[in-house]
């Protein structure tokens, strides 16, 4: 039982860490290299300040996502293990 506890921390940290990871490449992305080009099709993206609103539920997801992620490659690579 204590293994499979140290492999959920470690499948959830991993999530939490690919979460950071995301959430830093996409604001070094989409946040700054192509704010410029979001800017010339106004009526195609939100505006910046309409889309904070949203970036909670964004990164909830985003999360989510990176359990599921996270949890797939752990299952896969527990057989390469043994």
């Amino acid at each position: 039982m204590e293994g499979c506890i140290m492999n959920i921390a470690r499948v959830a940290l991993a999530a939490v860490v690919a979460t950071v990871v995301d959430g830093v490449y996409g604001f070094a992305v989409y946040g700054k290299a192509m704010t410029g080009e979001f800017g010339r099709y106004p009526n195609v993206y939100r505006a910046m300040d309409s889309q904070m609103g949203f970036m909670p539920i964004l990164f909830c997801g985003i999360f989510i996502a990176m359990i599921g992620a996270a949890a797939i490659y752990a299952k896969g690579y527990e057989g390469a293990a043994a």
